[in-house]
């Protein structure tokens, strides 16, 4: 069978789908991209991270990552791959602002931070009457659940 068999449409209909997709893809600027939309951007460009660029890496860490060369997330151009400890030792990130990656509770000096700087924030908290009607709702759940 010919490769072009293969195909389900033809190579125009392919030819103009693709020049759509990637007109509406590129148009936005990269300067308006949202820092999630820049790494999507890269991973397509380049692909998925496979490697660390560091020479002789020897940190048996399985996890790779697109790091910004420049720390400016200028184009696609601007990233290297790097394992994930690497990355956090190029960004500067210390072990102690990991504390939510790894699973330990933060520091109370932390937690002290953490409450005088949301003094002032709007807080939502659900009215008497709210919190009656979830209750009511969830035991209702867990009865349904508990006897099938």
């Amino acid at each position: 069978m010919p490769p072009s068999a293969l195909l389900l449409v033809t190579v125009e209909e392919r030819g103009s789908y693709l020049m759509r997709d990637w007109a509406s893809y590129h148009k936005r600027d990269w300067a308006s991209l949202s820092y999630s939309a820049r790494h999507y951007r890269v991973v397509t460009a380049h692909g998925k991270a496979d490697r660390c660029i560091i020479y002789l890496c020897s940190t048996g860490c399985t996890r790779f990552e697109w790091a910004s060369i420049s720390r400016q997330h200028l184009d696609v151009m601007d990233y290297m791959p790097m394992c994930q400890v690497h990355h956090r030792q190029y960004d500067g990130i210390p072990d102690k602002m990991r504390a939510s990656q790894t699973g330990r509770k933060a520091s109370p000096e932390t937690r002290a931070k953490i409450a005088a700087a949301q003094v002032g924030r709007a807080t939502y908290r659900h009215t008497d009457e709210t919190k009656a009607k979830l209750s009511v709702t969830t035991s209702a759940y867990w009865a349904r659940k508990r006897n099938g």
